[in-house]
């Protein structure tokens, strides 16, 4: 009995130490590379995030890494989420089922449908899905796992939630994805995306599967379960085996369904995060040319003087000045609404954008005239250096464009005709421009088949600030001319 003991003590070390070992000896399980690489990240890696093909074993592994650190640490919890309840329940938690189901050892806990409870109260494994936040509490443990799974779809307050939990005990993070559908800006966009993310990072391709490469699922055979230290390491071939990842009869199917340059191919085959979604306007590799662009001290600026100026209308809106010459911007100037004086509000912010232009009268001032934009259009108007007015252009975002056929207002044609020339811009690199030109998304044509931009309203909804950044740059790069003429060079 005593012996007994200690071989279970010195397998629970082993457990703890080595998260491989566990899911082969313990839970019995057949393990390939990527599968490996994930479980090892989590043990090695504060923060792991893994972008998947379809059919990549990565929840599977992720219900791994659950049962492996209920069962190994002390007083540990583990909290999973998802975007809705049924792939909560219907995915990773149907998984961790099975393999409280199906293992060699006696788990801790009793594993019901999203929950593992143990005879201790702060020690558990609980799934939500992010519509229910209710759930989202009391999260602090010795040691604590979070587990986003389909992370594209979890919501910024909780990747704000759990940030500000990882310090202080032994603390772990693992962010799962396919990629199809991730937006670009959005967590787990900038987490693959910039470099110094901090995350460890996984990529798998369907072209990494053992059905691709040939390689061999490893395992352990335990013949006596009565004496789990007697072993064997095995491995087996994918001819032997059947496993639900991807192979290449799948990778043929979506070729010749899509092909290999499609959208849906490059994330579902690929498992890439590409730089634009099916509805997005602006891509992300348009943007970091007109940074590069920037960057180049020989950039011609041939051309006139021209400003853009959105104004807030309050709240958490920023005023914002931009200004070019030719295509190559000169400088910008963010004015926060809860910043200016209380009183003459539109006469403090008249008086900046002179100090801004400084007080050139060369420049062509365009104000988005929409609402409380019209006082600033009014001051300006009057307004002179010397004997010369400044010349003011009105522009409401609302008003019919110059190309009535082909866009139903001035803010769509903004949009999608600074689009066509964004990488012929020159201008220094502003994280936060990026993010307000990459997140617009287009409509579907309306009745007259003109193209049309999402409105400011879904796009909030969508949990993005006021683009009111990317507003005053594309002011800055739109002109209101008369019909038949360029709009924007």
């Amino acid at each position: 009995m005593e012996a007994n003991i200690e071989v279970y003590r010195t397998l629970l070390e082993e457990y703890r130490d080595n998260p491989v070992f566990f899911v082969e000896h313990a839970l019995g399980h057949k393990t390939w590379s990527k599968q490996r690489e994930i479980l090892q990240s989590v043990r090695d890696h504060k923060k792991t995030a893994v972008r998947a093909c379809h059919g990549s074993s990565k929840t599977y592994a992720a219900a791994e890494i659950t049962a492996w650190f209920l069962n190994t640490f002390d007083n540990s919890k583990v909290i999973t989420t998802a975007p809705t309840f049924s792939q909560v329940a219907y995915l990773l938690w149907a998984e961790i089922n099975s393999i409280y189901r199906t293992c060699r050892i006696e788990l801790e806990g009793e594993c019901l449908v999203t929950m593992i409870k143990t005879e201790e109260a702060d020690h558990y494994a609980i799934g939500f899905s992010t519509d229910k936040p209710a759930r989202a509490e009391g999260w602090h443990a010795p040691a604590i796992l979070f587990i986003f799974d389909e992370a594209k779809g979890i919501p910024q307050w909780l990747w704000d939630s759990v940030r500000g939990l990882m310090t202080g005990g032994f603390c772990r993070w693992l962010a799962i994805s396919t990629t199809d559908g991730v937006e670009v800006g959005e967590n787990f966009y900038k987490v693959f995306e910039e470099e110094d993310s901090g995350w460890n990072k996984i990529h798998i391709r369907a072209e990494d599967s053992p059905y691709i490469t040939g390689e061999k699922f490893k395992y352990i055979d335990m013949p006596d379960i009565n004496h789990p230290e007697s072993f064997k390491r095995k491995e087996i071939t994918s001819e032997n085996i059947i496993i639900q990842i991807a192979n290449q009869e799948f990778i043929d199917e979506c070729k010749k369904e899509w092909g290999e340059e499609s959208v849906l191919y490059l994330t579902k085959v690929e498992g890439q995060i590409i730089d634009q979604a099916a509805d997005t306007l602006i891509k992300l590799s348009q943007v970091q040319k007109m940074f590069d662009n920037g960057r180049n001290k020989g950039f011609k600026d041939d051309g006139k003087k021209e400003v853009g100026v959105d104004v807030a209308y309050g709240g958490s809106d920023d005023s914002v000045f931009f200004s070019r010459k030719g295509l190559k911007t000169l400088d910008h100037k963010v004015i926060p609404a809860k910043q200016m004086p209380p009183k003459e509000k539109l006469e403090h912010l008249a008086d900046e954008l002179e100090i801004f232009i400084g007080h050139d009268t060369e420049f062509n001032i365009k104000i988005d005239d929409t609402g409380v934009g019209g006082g600033l259009t009014s001051i300006m108007q009057r307004r002179k250096n010397g004997d010369k007015k400044y010349k003011v252009t009105p522009i409401n975002f609302a008003e019919e464009a110059n190309d009535p056929d082909n866009y139903p207002n001035t803010i769509s044609e903004m949009w999608f005709e600074t689009a066509r020339i964004i990488h012929e811009i020159a201008c220094p690199e502003l994280e936060r421009l990026k993010t307000e030109l990459v997140n617009r998304k287009y409509k579907p044509l309306d009745k007259k088949g003109r193209r049309v931009i999402e409105s400011k309203k879904n796009y909030a909804k969508r949990g993005f600030r006021s683009p009111d950044m990317a507003d005053a740059f594309l002011l800055c790069f739109y002109d209101r001319k008369p019909k038949g003429e360029a709009m924007i060079w």
